[in-house]
């Protein structure tokens, strides 16, 4: 399954860069800058320049020494404390990075970049409200920057505000038509609204913009898998795998479309790839153990139902998948314990369906037991 990110700050940033470094530098480039430094030590515009080149080939540590250093010099740049709260922001000091931005915001308030920005590192801290009010600022400031509508957009997501982050995404792509990752946004946005047969037209524009985006895929056939097109939904999982091999996400799904057509066997090896890569994820356990019981082998079923409650002690399905297992191998007494405890969990959570559907196995396999006995 396709979880909710948190690549806010990421995504953005990199969109960003898109249109706002035109200018790219190398690590030999940075000899002239070097030079300059040498001739001119107390110019402030020295150390920014080479600062803001040593931030484009990724040597973000000499790049914050060097806007330190031109801060020191020439502590009234606006510029100079927006480019280092980048800096900062991609050094993971985000606290800090809102500090330079609130300083570009004192010297410059009518720069919408220092609030996106801020809006970002917000984000990042999982500060989406305050998050959204800067993006809204950036807005108000220039009603045009479409990265500002998806820095909103995806600081809404977050706080599951889908219909209000659908809204911003149309507004991103009614400006710029040709942001693949948008489309995979909004795609999952109308996943997570249900409108399921829209989100399979973002994916598919997602994946005409760029053929080898894994993710996109992922999306397309969770939204066929929800529309029960599983044989299209295990196509996009193929896909997807091909693009990527170390996401488990894609062999779950691909895993759970084809327990949809029957095909035990093919999901089992599915969830056993999910294992492989993270043994530790009880779901993998679960959904395996049920395709085992499908095909009858309820022993290694059981196993499998027992180290899913082993990671999840309050799994309540597992204990009552584990309970109908125990009952196929005519472990009545076993199969009305797990029952049993499968159901004070569903009670516990609120699950009446899953409640009644026990409270009436539990019946059932005590009369069987009874007759076991007697």
């Amino acid at each position: 399954m396709i979880k909710k990110s948190k690549i806010i700050c990421t995504i953005i940033f990199m969109l960003f860069l898109q249109g706002f470094c035109a200018e790219v530098h190398s690590q030999d480039s940075m000899t002239k800058y070097n030079e300059f430094v040498k001739l001119n030590p107390n110019d402030p515009k020295a150390y920014y320049d080479r600062g803001f080149a040593s931030a484009q080939i990724k040597d973000y540590k000499n790049a914050l020494k060097d806007y330190n250093k031109s801060v020191e010099l020439n502590p009234n740049n606006a510029n100079t404390y927006l480019n280092r709260g980048i800096i900062k922001s991609e050094l993971n000091d985000y606290a800090g990075a809102i500090e330079d931005y609130n300083k570009a915001i004192e010297f410059k308030p009518d720069d919408f970049l220092a609030y996106s920005y801020r809006g970002i590192a917000k984000a990042k801290l999982n500060d989406y409200e305050n998050a959204i009010n800067d993006f809204n600022k950036a807005v108000e400031l220039n009603s045009k920057f479409t990265m500002a509508y998806v820095g909103r957009g995806l600081a809404k997501v977050e706080i599951e505000d889908n219909s209000g982050a659908l809204k911003d995404f149309n507004k991103a792509l009614k400006l710029n038509q040709n942001i693949n990752f948008l489309y995979f946004q909004r795609g999952i946005t109308r996943v997570a609204l249900k409108n399921y047969k829209s989100s399979i037209n973002d994916f598919n524009k997602a994946v005409e913009l760029d053929s080898k985006f894994a993710m996109a895929y992922v999306g397309r056939g969770l939204a066929k898998l929800k529309l029960n097109d599983y044989a299209g939904a295990i196509k996009d999982f193929d896909k997807a795998i091909e693009l990527n091999s170390e996401n488990i996400d894609i062999y779950s799904s691909r895993g759970i479309a084809k327990a949809a057509l029957r095909d035990a066997k093919g999901a089992i090896k599915d969830f056993d790839k999910v294992i492989e890569l993270n043994p530790n994820k009880a779901d993998a356990y679960y959904f395996r153990g049920l395709e085992k019981a499908k095909i009858e082998d309820y022993k290694n079923a059981t196993n499998d139902f027992t180290k899913a409650i082993e990671l999840n002690p309050n799994y309540s399905d597992a204990y009552a998948a584990r309970g109908f297992a125990k009952a196929d191998l005519k472990d009545y007494a076993g199969a009305i314990n797990d029952l049993k405890h499968s159901k004070n969990l569903f009670l516990q959570n609120g699950d009446k369906k899953g409640y009644i559907r026990v409270i009436k196995a539990i019946k059932k396999f005590q009369a069987l037991n009874k007759e076991i006995g007697s």
